[in-house]
């Protein structure tokens, strides 16, 4: 890869980091790319050579601090320990990731600005979407291993997001309770791994609910 593509990886990075501060701060409607521009020290003209219109910026803006962390939560299935083990790791990584003050603030944004841009349909297609596609990937090995009861891996990866989030984030959405620490997060995503197992470990799935 030669300089000239690094140096042109780096600029449209340092876009999407500057837009996503300023939409975060501003919203789509009030915010103008010349602001953006500005910040990076960068011409408008330039801005438009990386990305077609201000709401595909938008979208993009958005949706890659969570893109950026795909790599790593699902990075958790690679290292040491059980299939159980690194589940619960994943399960807390995750819900850490979605309870944090940028991720709240970016779907605020993004459901504050729907009427707007046609922004919540592009933005979980090109964020949770492939993330849930690869935990599935993960979980139909799992499933073919024996570490998994059978059944379609999209919707047991779906069943573990909802299970795991326990619907704490839309009460933060809403300000409807105050932030977390890591000690309730952590407990929170250890009871959703639980109800998990429940229903797709092969063995806790038999067991009688008392």
């Amino acid at each position: 890869m030669n300089g000239r593509v690094i140096s042109q990886q780096k600029r449209r990075k340092a876009i999407l980091s500057a837009a996503a501060a300023i939409f975060q701060e501003k919203g789509f409607s009030r915010t103008n790319i010349d602001d953006i521009a500005a910040n990076v020290n960068t011409s408008k003209a330039t801005i438009y050579k990386y990305f077609n219109s201000k709401e595909e910026l938008f979208r993009e803006a958005i949706s890659e601090e969570w893109k950026s962390q795909t790599d790593t939560l699902l990075g958790e299935f690679n290292g040491d320990g059980s299939f159980y083990a690194q589940l619960r790791k994943h399960a807390k990584a995750y819900l850490h990731l979605m309870l944090s003050p940028k991720i709240i603030q970016n779907r605020r944004v993004t459901i504050a600005e729907s009427k707007n841009v046609s922004s919540g349909k592009e933005y979980y297609e090109t964020s949770h979407l492939p993330s849930h596609r690869r935990l599935a990937d993960i979980f139909e090995k799992q499933m073919n291993a024996g570490f998994l009861l059978r059944g379609d891996p999209f919707i047991a990866a779906k069943t573990f997001t909802i299970l795991v989030d326990g619907g704490v984030t839309n009460l933060l959405l809403t300000n409807s309770i105050d932030p977390l620490s890591d000690d309730q997060i952590d407990q929170i995503a250890d009871t959703g791994v639980d109800a998990f197992l429940r229903c797709y470990h092969p063995m806790l799935s038999a067991l009688p609910i008392e």
